[in-house]
Order: C-alpha cells, then sequence, then structure tokens
C-alpha cells in the first residue's frame, strides 16, 4: 500500500506539471505577469514565463524545475502579485538580481543562462497583507511624480508582495464634487485646498489653503493619473485604500449648514489662520453620515473602483473636542457608518499614529474603537520599529493591525536602521501571539536606506528569522552589484555593524547631517527623533568608504555602486561634521576665536565639497525635485507656484518657519544655495559676540535666518537654476575627499 501511495503521489505531481507546461505553451507571453516581466526585465523578460493558477493554494507562488517548450522559467500564484513575488525570489536568490528603478538603483544583469532548479520551489504567504504608504509619503517623495514613476513604483509592489497600498492621488477632484452636492462653489473650496506639496496634512484636517489656492488644471491631471493608477491596481490585482471622509471640511460649509455643530482642530505646527483651526463636523451630528456616504459614492463613480478598504484619519496629532467615552465611541462609529451606508463589506482602515499621543490612555483608546466590528477595521501600527502600540493596547482590542517600519521622518537623508530588530522581533511571540495582519512600510519619505525596506518585505514569505545575518548583507551586496567582491560584501558587513546596527533607546530614526538644521549651540541633539548624534564607531565607515572606493573601476558603470559610494561618502562627511560643530561650540565657550574661525573654515568647505560629491550622482539633485515640480505646470504662474511649493516643503515648512527643517534633505543644489548661507551667517554672528565681549543672541539670530530662507523660497528657476543631471566623477570627487579631509586612510 505505501508503495501505490507513493507512485500514485509522483503520477498526480508528474499530471500537475504536465498541465502547467501545457499551459505555458498555449499562453505563450500574453499574461498581465508576462507584461509586468517586460517592463521590469526587458530583454531579458523572454527568460520567464509567469501566469495565474485560479485552483493555486491561496498566497503562494511556485517556482517550476522544468522549463516550458520555449526554456523559459515558468512562475505561477494565485495572484498576478504572486507571480510577481516569485519573480522577485528566483531573481534575488538565483540569479543575483535587485530590481528597484527609481529608488537608489537596480541591478538588472540577468545571468545569460539562468540558474535550473533541482525540484518545484513553492512558497506560501506568511500574512494576508503587505502595506505600503505613510500619508506623508504622498507629499514628501510623490507630491511631484507622473505615471511612469507610478508605474515603476506598482510593478515593484507587485514584485515585493505589497498588495495594500495607500492609493490618495486625485481625491480633490471627487471632494469637489462632493461638497458641491451640498451647496459648496469651486470658490469656497479654493481656501480649503493645499498646494500640492502640503496635500497630506490637509487631508488629514491638520492645515487648509496653504500654498494654494490647487489650480483646477492640477486637480484634473491628478484625476487622469489616479484613473490609471487604480487600473494597474486592479491589473496586477492589488488592492488600493482608498480615501473616506473623517469630518474636515471647507469653512464655507459652517454657514451653509448653520444648525449644524462644528469644532475647530487643535492646534497643529503653530499654523496661524486662515492656514491652522481646521472646520471638523462633529462626529455626532446627523449631517456626517450623509457627507461621508456622498464622498464614498461619488468616488465610485468616478473611479469605478470596487475595493472595500478606506482610510480616513480623524485625530492625526489632534486632540478631540470631547474626552468623554461616548464621544469618542460615537467619533468612531460615525466613520465607519459613512462607510457601510455604501458598502457594507467595508473596512475602515487607519494610521494608529495617534495613539501616541498623551491623550490617549487606553480606555479612551478602547472607547474610540469599541463600536466597530472587528473583522471591519485595519489598524497601521505606524512606527513598530521604534513606538509600537499594539502591545500597549491589546492587540487594538482584537482588531488586526500592519506591524510597520517608519525610519525616517520627512524623508531626511541618512543611513540608518534596526536590522537586528527588524530581522528577530516581527517573529518574536510577543508579535505571533497578537492580531497582527501583515507587515507595512510606512516611511515619511522614500528613496533612503532600501537595504532595510528590502528585509522587512522579506517578512512577508518567511516564518523564521535568517540566522546569520552577515551571510544576508554578503548576499545582498551580491546582488546589488551582481557580484561577490570581497570589498563589497565587506562594506555591507561593516554597514550592518554600524549605521544600521540602532535601538530604539539610542535613536529613532535617520542620523541627520548638522548642515540641514538651522544652526545652534546644541548642534544634533535635538531629541532622539531628530538626532545628529553618531552612536556607532564611525571609523568602521570610513573604511566601508574606501572598501567601496578601491571597486571603482570594475563597478563605476552601475547606478546601484554610484549610489553606494555617494551615499556612504556622504554619512562619512556627515559623522565628521557632527564632531566639528562640537568643536566649534567647544571654541566659542572657550572665547576662542582662531579655533572658531578655523573650524568654520573646514565645515564651509566640506559643506560645498558635499555638495558636489552629490551633485554626481542623480538620486541626490534638487534640480530633480525642483523641475518636477514645475513640470506639472500647464503655464510658466503654475510652474512658479510649484517649484515655490517645492522649495518651501523641504525647508521653512510654513509660512514662517512652522516646522523649520523638518523635511531637510542633503541634496546638491540646496547645500550650495539654502544651508551654506545660513551657516556663514551663523559663524559671522558667533564670532562677532565673541570679538565684542557679547553673548550669542540666538533670538535675533534665527530672525535673521528667517529673512534669508523666505528670500530663498521665492525664487525660480530663471534666476537660479539647478541641474537635473549628473556632474562630475564619483571616483575622482571621492579621491579628492579623501585626500582633503582623511588622509590618514591613504
Amino acid at each position: 500500500l505505501q508503495f501505490l501511495y507513493f507512485i500514485g503521489g509522483r503520477l498526480q505531481k508528474m499530471i500537475i506539471r504536465f498541465g502547467v507546461l501545457v499551459l505555458s505553451a498555449m499562453c505563450a507571453s500574453c499574461t498581465p505577469a508576462d507584461d509586468l516581466f517586460s517592463r521590469v526585465l526587458g530583454e531579458h523578460a523572454n527568460k520567464f514565463h509567469g501566469y495565474v493558477v485560479a485552483s493555486q493554494e491561496a498566497d503562494t507562488f511556485t517556482l517550476t524545475a522544468q522549463r516550458d517548450s520555449s526554456g523559459r522559467q515558468v512562475i505561477t500564484g494565485n495572484t498576478v502579485g504572486s507571480v510577481a513575488a516569485g519573480l522577485q525570489y528566483y531573481l534575488s536568490n538565483y540569479a543575483k538580481v535587485q530590481i528597484r528603478t527609481g529608488w537608489s538603483g537596480s541591478n538588472t544583469k540577468v545571468p545569460e543562462n539562468l540558474p535550473v532548479l533541482k525540484e518545484d520551489i513553492t512558497v506560501p504567504r506568511t500574512y494576508k497583507w503587505g502595506y505600503y504608504l505613510n500619508v506623508c509619503t504622498l507629499s514628501y517623495t510623490m507630491a511631484w511624480w507622473k505615471w511612469e514613476q507610478w508605474e515603476q513604483e506598482l510593478d515593484w509592489m507587485a514584485l515585493t508582495g505589497i498588495n495594500l497600498p495607500l492609493a490618495f492621488v486625485g481625491q480633490e477632484y471627487v471632494w469637489q464634487k462632493t461638497f458641491a452636492k451640498f451647496g459648496l462653489t469651486d470658490d469656497d473650496m479654493k481656501s480649503f485646498f493645499s498646494g500640492p506639496a502640503f496635500l497630506a496634512w490637509q487631508r488629514m484636517g491638520n492645515i487648509q489653503g496653504w500654498g494654494g489656492p490647487l489650480p483646477q488644471d492640477f486637480i484634473n491631471d491628478s484625476k487622469d493619473l489616479q484613473v490609471k493608477i487604480l487600473a494597474r491596481m486592479e491589473e496586477l490585482q492589488i488592492t488600493a485604500v482608498l480615501p473616506a471622509f473623517a469630518g474636515h471640511l471647507p469653512a464655507a460649509f459652517t454657514t451653509k449648514y448653520p444648525n449644524s455643530t462644528f469644532h475647530k482642530s487643535s492646534d497643529w505646527g503653530h499654523f496661524p489662520e486662515p492656514y491652522g483651526n481646521v472646520w471638523m463636523l462633529d462626529p455626532a451630528d446627523p449631517m456626517f453620515v450623509p457627507v461621508g456616504k456622498a464622498f464614498v459614492e461619488t468616488y465610485r463613480e468616478v473611479y469605478n473602483t470596487s475595493s472595500v478598504y478606506f482610510n480616513a484619519d480623524q485625530y492625526n496629532e489632534m486632540t478631540p473636542s470631547n474626552s468623554s467615552d461616548t464621544y469618542l465611541a460615537q467619533s468612531g462609529k460615525a466613520v465607519y457608518n459613512s462607510l457601510v451606508a455604501v458598502e457594507k463589506e467595508a473596512v475602515w482602515v487607519m494610521q494608529g499614529w495617534l495613539f501616541l499621543e498623551g491623550f490617549w490612555t487606553v480606555e479612551r483608546a478602547k472607547a474610540y474603537l469599541s463600536l466597530i466590528p472587528n473583522d471591519k477595521m485595519l489598524i497601521l501600527d505606524l512606527r513598530s520599529d521604534g513606538d509600537e502600540q499594539f502591545s500597549r493596547l491589546d492587540s487594538y482590542f482584537g482588531k488586526p493591525f500592519i506591524w510597520s517600519m517608519l525610519n525616517n521622518w520627512g524623508g531626511n537623508t541618512g543611513m540608518y536602521g534596526q536590522m537586528n530588530d527588524i530581522n528577530t522581533f516581527p517573529q518574536s511571540s510577543i508579535v505571533k501571539n497578537s492580531t497582527i495582519a501583515g507587515y507595512g512600510l510606512t516611511m515619511e519619505g522614500a528613496n533612503t536606506n532600501y537595504v532595510m525596506y528590502e528585509l522587512l518585505l522579506q517578512n512577508l514569505w518567511r516564518t523564521l528569522p535568517h540566522p546569520n545575518m552577515t551571510e544576508w548583507m554578503m548576499d545582498y551586496s551580491e546582488r546589488r552589484y551582481g557580484a561577490r567582491l570581497p570589498q563589497t560584501t565587506q562594506t555591507w558587513v561593516l554597514l550592518h555593524k554600524t549605521v544600521y546596527s540602532g535601538k530604539t533607546n539610542q535613536q529613532k530614526s535617520v542620523t541627520r547631517n548638522v548642515v540641514t538644521y538651522r544652526p545652534h549651540m546644541n548642534m544634533g541633539h535635538e531629541s532622539l527623533n531628530r538626532s545628529c548624534i553618531v552612536f556607532y564607531n564611525a571609523s568602521l565607515v570610513q573604511e566601508a568608504m574606501m572598501n567601496m572606493l578601491s571597486v571603482y573601476d570594475q563597478l563605476s558603470s552601475q547606478e546601484t555602486y554610484q549610489n553606494d559610494l555617494v551615499d556612504i561618502t556622504r554619512q562619512v562627511m556627515s559623522n565628521e561634521l557632527m564632531a566639528l560643530s562640537d568643536n566649534h561650540t567647544a571654541a566659542y565657550n572657550a572665547k576662542n576665536l582662531t579655533a572658531m574661525k578655523m573650524v568654520a573654515a573646514k565645515m564651509l568647505n566640506m559643506f560645498a565639497d558635499e555638495d558636489t560629491l552629490l551633485g554626481s550622482s542623480k538620486f541626490f539633485l534638487l534640480g530633480s525635485w525642483i523641475n518636477d515640480a514645475r513640470s506639472w505646470g500647464h503655464n510658466e504662474t503654475q510652474s512658479d507656484m510649484y517649484e515655490w511649493n517645492a522649495r518651501n516643503q523641504i525647508t521653512l515648512w510654513g509660512p514662517n518657519g512652522n516646522i523649520v527643517d523638518y523635511a531637510g534633505k542633503e541634496w546638491s543644489g540646496l547645500i550650495k544655495t539654502f544651508y551654506i548661507p545660513r551657516w556663514e551667517l551663523y559663524f559671522n554672528a558667533t564670532a562677532a559676540a565673541v570679538s565684542e565681549g557679547k553673548p550669542f543672541d540666538q533670538g535675533a539670530f534665527n530672525n535673521e535666518c528667517l529673512a534669508q530662507e523666505q528670500t530663498w523660497q521665492h525664487k525660480t528657476h530663471d534666476e537660479q537654476p539647478f541641474p537635473s543631471t549628473p556632474e562630475g566623477d564619483t571616483g575622482d570627487l571621492v579621491k579628492g575627499i579623501v585626500a582633503k579631509y582623511f588622509p590618514h586612510l591613504l
């Protein structure tokens, strides 16, 4: 009997494999998965064939050992996304290829002869959801994206197992139509919609109108873009998280409906009126559900989408007007009722960020969530890598949540990550015994520290931690550059021991460069959230830089290598500048004017040299950010407005530096024209204070800075153009930096 069972099992596998090969031959090339393969692999796509097998076990992909009749590697899955994840799995583990177009580069050097598998490989998905995007990412990174960038991003989502991204583009078009149904005019809404660079915070009710008025052309173009985004998500079988009504509305609504109850939102970022204190419809008001219902209905009419997942954040970084348990419960229930009034299967997706505020005791949080069915809500534990709330709130009292990694604020530049924790903590008992439903990336800005995101997303397809992170980093290096060189593998091992060895109690976000802050006497010691402190052995990062530089002749043609050499050298300079800043403060305290001037000269030189270095990489250019913003304009006036939006967000962030430098970046052009003049002002002011025997007046200096900063943000490309293509030879520039500032490394 055992022999017959064995023969029967073998026969069953042979029949299944034969069926796969027959189907593969019949569908020669026309599946959505093959279309994705073509987009990401180009000429190498014909080496693979992928398609969906509806009967295949849910949330799995299979790599077949036997090639199809055309000699292609066959990949199947239960969805297009699963097939795409199978391609990524094969490319990473066997072909040693890394796909990430637009974000620190890709290595698409697929081997001429693909490695042959010894047996079929089937990999099940560990958790249902792979979530993507912080509400803020849509503004800090994607404010100016067009279809070319979104198409690449959507393909990358599918490849990495992301199947539940935020889909927030183009919602202003729907808000216009929705509010019009309640009697509001376009003029009524002009003071409500923010400019393109600030839509994320207007959508959450934090601000209104700042950076606006939003041109109708932008609203219409965004709507057309969202049509393409949602269509591609449907093609890739990615579930879109759509916007919903949280209660925030234009001021004109309050005069139109004087009998309704409204509240002004609590202060956010010290934004003055008319930009702050946004009106909010009381959740208990009879109008709340009809407005929310009308928005969902209008959204479906405009975009013809059937997704049942909706995001609404009522109290993001704001305090409710009433603290009673009853009121909080009604608030949450009102949002949910507005969704199920249209879609009975609706699931409310909510950022759990609000629960970090002191207002939200366990009792209040429980009350707020109490009237929503557990299976009709999904909470994003937005910063599980630093301030997770699911354990404090008893797995959100039974509601499923997404374990998320935040990593940075405002898209700040800096190499940082909690690699060991990310590897082990998601697999720990505290997580496994919770209501976790998946993993997510919720960074405020993308384009930095890709290694961290790749590591976390692998949790979607594995059940145990990587047993040896040193080996994992060596593998990462190989697929990043297409070769396993001793110098590059050692580089990433060193980075694992330094910049990526973070712990929550040391630091909670990227290590920033002092150049990106308005200067003061205690640079780098802002808080755990905004620190420039180097918590590791900086000499090891210098060693990593030299390792990378030693293989410049071999790898200089690869954009992944070019990006990493610039980024690591940038980090080395950032670390040194933190030490120099402390030296300047010490010299000031000692009233040593000679030492102050020497340190100041060295820092200004290093700032300038860093700007030049960054200009040699396409990934660190202010010009790209500015030009992308201007490209949305239908005329010069609009383009100038968008450029002003782009400049303000990464510098003053508000009318009077309300969140100054929060979204600071180490970008070529920004250092030279914005940061260096500030530091020159600071060095002159501190030197004058010592010379005159007076204390340095930080307040007066800040006022001088503000005037200088406001002048900068109003300039346009006509008087201050920035390159959007790289300039200079990266290898020569790094060699020059080493010789000038780190000669002991030669």
